[in-house]
């Protein structure tokens, strides 16, 4: 399980800015979450905590690190060589319909030569490979080779996926999601 509990987190120094104040998020295994929420509500923090990237100050954080992989709005610090065949080579795809979806006409390029879209995909396979039970997404691109490569991932029931998106994202996403929203320094169930 992924875990918040109580957790209170801010920027600082020089100024600090609380985020998060007292704010509760489990998600079991299995269960697809979606978190919903507004530029600078704390999105990018959350995954952060979730990673163990970013001390609370208080409260706990449980399960992250060490089960997540992480496809994030950043692309360009997710990959790590300069062609898409060294890239995938040192994670060895051990899945050739994801590979053959995401990496369709892209492998062998220099990554330099590659597209916005395309980097996307390249990372998006990255963060599979650390075959991982929690692939958590912030804030993807609209890609429709990420979103066959998501419904595909859904359709499997694994890894569980938690997606941040942005306040007011109307993209259509399959299968079954506990929907959530950063609001008020909290993570709340949304009602729908």
């Amino acid at each position: 399980m992924l875990a918040l509990r109580q957790v209170s987190a801010g920027t600082g120094p020089p100024r600090f800015l609380t985020i998060f104040d007292r704010a509760t998020l489990l998600v079991e295994p299995g269960q697809n979450t979606l978190i919903y929420g507004d530029n600078g509500s704390g999105k990018s923090t959350l995954v952060a905590l979730l990673l163990g990237e970013h001390e609370p100050i208080s409260g706990e954080v449980t399960g992250g690190h060490e089960q997540a992989a992480c496809f994030f709005e950043d692309i360009e610090s997710q990959l790590f060589f300069s062609t898409v065949s060294e890239e995938m080579d040192s994670f060895l795809l051990r899945d050739s319909e994801l590979e053959n979806i995401l990496l369709d006409g892209i492998t062998g390029r220099n990554i330099l030569e590659l597209s916005y879209s395309e980097k996307a995909r390249l990372a998006f396979a990255s963060a599979l490979l650390l075959d991982r039970k929690y692939l958590i997404i912030d804030a993807p691109p609209v890609d429709s080779k990420i979103s066959d490569v998501l419904a595909l991932l859904i359709e499997r029931g694994c890894p569980t996926i938690i997606l941040l998106l942005p306040e007011g994202d109307s993209r259509i996403l399959p299968g079954k999601w506990e929907e959530y929203q950063i609001k008020n320094k909290k993570i709340c169930r949304s009602k729908t």
